[in-house]
């Protein structure tokens, strides 16, 4: 899959991302590319062909409020990737491995692929200085461990209690394989928690899936 970014007026904001791709992202990153193992061409997406997105505003909803800080979370999936790209074959989450600057198992938040974009990609890309000035480095603990971001995914408890249950994504999300449901940052001992309509919490085995939203969320000075 290619992508490109467009300034289009020169004022040093984004205004369009091109995909372009040869291949259909199957449901599962390790499997081979099919079309008949694609959401992409569900979605209305197909091969050897070009599509423009916006770079819309991010739409906002706020799930506490206290003290002059608020935390927020994204209203549509914004993105449809796998929590972590890579698994280990035939082992899937029983062995850990070296990946993203830590050892540890393929259901780790704290070395996922996903917190790795939420952290770099997602935040250079989608917030102007202003905007990152006024977002706060949050502590998340998962695992038993504390990591300081950010951006970063909903626990499986904060994301029931929020009523976003019905999920909408958007194009884009749509067009790299959005079907079922978003991602949070909670794990059990097979695989990673999401949330899909209708159902509150489930349990993903495989973490390596693509079919799934990005919700991100973050905590911001009001």
């Amino acid at each position: 899959m290619y992508y490109i970014d467009v300034d289009y007026d020169n004022n040093g904001v984004l205004d369009f991302r091109g995909v372009y791709f040869t291949q259909y992202r199957p449901y599962i990153s390790q499997n081979n590319s099919s079309k008949d193992d694609s959401n992409q061409d569900e979605n209305g997406y197909t091969i050897n062909n070009v599509y423009w997105f916006y770079y819309d505003l991010i739409e906002w909803e706020i799930m506490t409020e206290s003290n002059g800080y608020a935390k927020i979370y994204s209203s549509f999936a914004l993105d449809s990737q796998a929590y972590n790209s890579y698994y280990p074959v035939n082992t899937i989450n029983n062995v850990p491995y070296e990946h993203n600057g830590g050892t540890g198992f393929s259901n780790s938040y704290v070395l996922s692929d996903i917190r790795k974009w939420l952290h770099y990609s997602f935040y250079t890309t989608a917030f102007n200085d202003l905007q990152k000035s006024i977002i706060q480095v949050t502590s998340i603990t998962t695992e038993s461990v504390t990591v300081d971001d950010y951006i970063f995914l909903l626990s499986s408890e904060e994301a029931s209690n929020t009523g976003i249950i019905e999920l909408y994504a958007t194009p884009y999300a749509q067009c790299q394989g959005f079907k079922k449901g978003f991602w949070t940052r909670t794990s059990y001992d097979g695989g990673i928690k999401a949330i899909a309509k209708a159902y509150p919490s489930i349990q993903v085995d495989y973490v390596a899936t693509n079919n799934y939203g990005i919700i991100p969320s973050c905590i911001i000075k009001l």
